[in-house]
């Protein structure tokens, strides 16, 4: 386990790195915005686009992996059942039993 003061020193770091990309991020645009503002609106566009399309796919991975994960669960009971002697391999006292 990590010291407490290592842990203390990281978190400092994350949020300080965090907030200077944030103002920079928000100079960055500031500066687009004094140049040429209509850029500004085409860039926050494809940020929302990239955002609901991610989230797009998210949820349709979601919804995949809740449809697989019975097939998954059926797929390791078969495997549980009809390769019990493989599993019982560390246990052979029990398989003589069965």
């Amino acid at each position: 386990m990590e010291n407490a003061t290592d842990i203390a020193k990281k978190s400092v770091n994350n949020m300080a790195s965090f907030i200077a990309y944030g103002l920079g991020g928000l100079m960055s645009i500031g500066l687009i915005a004094n140049i040429e503002p209509v850029m500004v609106i085409f860039i926050s566009l494809s940020i929302v686009f990239s955002l609901l399309i991610s989230n797009y796919k998210k949820k349709i991975d979601l919804k995949y992996n809740e449809q697989i994960t019975g097939l998954r669960h059926k797929e390791d009971y078969v495997h549980r059942v009809f390769y019990m002697k493989e599993n019982c391999v560390h246990f052979p006292n029990l398989w003589s039993r069965i």
